[in-house]
């Protein structure tokens, strides 16, 4: 048996990644205090915006822990900005809301939250 013209061929699959890097949130309307917590009226409505860049793509979510420190997922999608919108805050939606990017092929995440707190009053302006 003879084996003329041999080829080897060897094969290496390259994939990179970045990010999720520039996690930036949006929330409004509201009013905030110099160490970041914001303030809502009861009732209004909040839209809270998230968007980060990364690369192949990643996975957005809000999280929400009330004061008691439950958590939930309120919306997750792989598309940039993710939008979530609540029509009438009342007290059980004070907590911390994170806004949670994460790269799809390396796992890696980032993440910015924010305390939002309701205010009893008429007027929205940060106390001081």
């Amino acid at each position: 048996m003879s084996l003329a013209k041999l080829l080897r061929v060897d094969c290496c699959d390259v994939r990179t990644s970045s990010g999720p890097t520039n996690v930036r949130t949006e929330v409004t309307p509201v009013a905030a205090l110099p160490n970041g917590t914001l303030f809502v009226q009861k009732d209004s409505a909040v839209s809270f915006n998230c968007s980060s860049n990364s690369y192949p793509s990643q996975t957005l979510s809000w999280v929400f822990q009330d004061l008691e420190s439950n958590s939930s997922v309120l919306a997750s999608s792989n598309k940039s900005p993710l939008e979530l919108h609540v029509s009438s805050i009342q007290s059980s939606n004070q907590g911390t809301y994170s806004c949670i990017a994460q790269n799809t092929l390396s796992n890696q995440t980032a993440s910015k939250s924010t305390l939002l707190l309701m205010l009893l009053t008429d007027t929205l302006s940060a106390p001081g």
